[in-house]
Formats: C-alpha cells, structure tokens, sequence
C-alpha cells in the first residue's frame, strides 16, 4: 500500500497488491482516531482476459478497458501494464 496525506481531511490510499493491512491514523496528540483493516480486491466482474494461443492479457473495464497488471499474463503485455502502473504510481506520488 502506498499513502499520501492531501489535506487535513484527506488521506489517498493506493493498493499495490492484493491482500490485507491495517490503516491506522493518529489525531494531532497522538491519539489514535482510525484503527481498521483495509482489503485490495480484485474486480473480476469487471475484468476481461484476452487469450492469443497460450499468451493471456488482462482488462480492468470500468467504464473502458486498460490493462490490469495479473500474475501469469504473457511476459511482453505484463510488463507493459506494470512500468505504466509505476509511471501512474510516480504521478500520484509527485502530485502531477
């Protein structure tokens, strides 16, 4: 998971991978004001596999289809999807 504070009201969470974690949040005294879990899913309802003989690609479709980076797609397509999913990455964490 990968956090940033936006404002005082606003904590962004990103998934990385799927799985649980906690998320706990401190008030300005140090108190604690959040303490709960937090679960990345994926939504395979959502989702569509294209599969070219033996080479798999996978879509997240929600409202267009992008790529979605998924353990045992082809070798080329997932590499693809995961140097844009850390370019994405790397917007949200410089703020652009």
């Amino acid at each position: 998971y990968k956090s940033r504070v936006h404002d005082s009201e606003t904590l962004v969470l990103t998934g990385r991978s799927y799985g649980v974690t906690n998320v706990v949040v401190l008030g300005p005294a140090g108190d604690v004001v959040l303490d709960d879990d937090v679960t990345v899913t994926s939504r395979e309802d959502r989702s569509v596999r294209i599969y070219r003989q033996a080479a798999r690609s996978t879509f997240s479709c929600s409202p267009r289809c992008e790529p979605k980076v998924t353990v045992g797609d082809e070798d080329d397509n997932f590499s693809r999807a995961l140097a844009q999913f850390k370019s994405h990455e790397g917007m949200i964490t410089t703020g652009q």
